[in-house]
């Protein structure tokens, strides 16, 4: 399977209302020049080795935290080391960086790298996305999972709750994935 096609479009020629086809923000990266570790193992090495050099897993997405990803196959990770915000998608090896303007617009960019995910079952959304057009997901269904969201498990849900849009914190391997 190859990852989902992200293809740049300007946001001044892009529609304000989607057309069945999803506006890619931010300028594409090779992965050297992105700060990307490259592995030769699974995506459990990929990731490990990418947040010691400072990029963050963003596991749940939305207000109810759905899955941003299905770990090791695909995975979603931001950084905010480099002069401007940046995102990366990997799935099944393959990997895609991007650098933004701001924090806004890669959290769009993750929105709809959220809902492809969704609609292409390499992750686990919302039961009722297919119910909603392309690019239309009710505003629960986008954005960071909200800070106060606590799990008595694991604390609060999802690294993303503080990975975006400030990921200051110091990075973590030990964090387990679940499923809902």
């Amino acid at each position: 399977m190859q990852a989902p096609e992200f293809e740049e479009q300007s946001a001044t020629s892009a529609p304000d209302s989607p057309s069945g086809t999803h506006v890619r923000r931010g300028v594409p990266l090779p992965p050297a020049r992105a700060g990307i570790v490259e592995t030769h193992g699974n995506g459990y090495d990929f990731l490990a080795a990418n947040e010691r050099a400072g990029w963050h897993a963003i596991p749940d997405w939305g207000r109810n935290g759905w899955d941003l990803g299905r770990w090791p196959i695909a995975i979603v990770m931001a950084s905010d080391e480099h002069r401007r915000p940046r995102a990366l998608v990997y799935l099944e090896g393959d990997v895609e960086a991007r650098e933004f303007d701001t924090v806004d617009e890669r959290t769009r960019f993750l929105d709809d790298v959220a809902e492809e995910l969704w609609r292409t079952g390499e992750a686990d959304g919302p039961r009722d996305v297919a119910a909603y057009p392309a690019g239309e997901l009710p505003a629960e269904y986008r954005g960071p999972v909200p800070r106060a969201q606590e799990s008595p498990a694991t604390g609060p849900v999802g690294r993303s709750a503080r990975s975006v849009p400030s990921m200051r914190e110091a990075p973590s391997t030990a964090r387990s994935f679940g499923r809902r």
